[in-house]
Formats: structure tokens, sequence, C-alpha cells
């Protein structure tokens, strides 16, 4: 049986601590960190002047953060369901960023979000 999204979000509302790590926060996903590198760098290859960044079900922030470490200057569109998440990746990625830092809290499905150059995740 699949989650509803209010179950989804209690989830992440009550995780935020864990999913922040950096190094263990997709434990479920064993090369994490791995995957992180080769996904950012990817980007980063594939699109090395962009300015804007859209993460959709960003969590903590850590994709962002990573991409953050190869374009600083991102301006950065966050999108979660969970206000927890977004609260702490919206501290965390607006220390790392010269770029503006925007979030929506919601089912992407149901948000109207603006035009972006670079979309991750």
């Amino acid at each position: 049986m699949k989650s509803t999204i209010a179950e989804i979000r209690e989830r992440f509302d009550n995780d935020v601590e864990r999913f922040a790590n950096l190094e263990t926060g997709q434990q479920s996903t064993i090369d994490a960190t791995i995957s992180l590198e080769l996904i950012t760098e990817a980007a980063k290859n594939i699109a090395p002047g962009a300015t804007h960044l859209l993460d959709i079900g960003c969590g903590a922030g850590n994709y962002t953060l990573k991409m953050l470490s190869k374009l600083p200057a991102l301006h950065c569109t966050l999108v979660d369901l969970s206000q927890p998440m977004l609260d702490k990746a919206l501290e965390r990625v607006s220390a790392q960023t010269t770029g503006s830092v925007e979030t929506h809290q919601g089912d992407i499905r149901e948000l109207p979000l603006l035009k972006t150059a670079m979309i991750l995740y």
C-alpha cells in the first residue's frame, strides 16, 4: 500500500537531522556519497553556465549543497513536502550560495513554479 502525502510529510518532518547529514543522510542508498558526486559533477559539466537550480524533493538540501560546491552562485529554488526539511535546507543553502534562495512547501504536482535554467533531482 502506498503512503499518503500526509504520511510522507510526517515521516520527513520527524527526521530532519538524519537527512541533513551529507555523509549518512540517505542511508538506504549505500553509495549516496558517490551518487551525489557523480550527479552533481555531470550536471556541472552539462550546464557549466547554469544560474538557477530547481531541487524537487530537496529534503535538507544535500544535493543543492553538493551542486553549490561546484557552482557557488546558483539561485536556488527548493521544493519539499516537509516544512521542517525546507527550513533546514534554507538555513544550509543560504549559507553556501551568493545567489538567492526561495522555498516552496507542498506537492510538486500542485505547485506553480517559475522558469529555471537547470533541474536537478
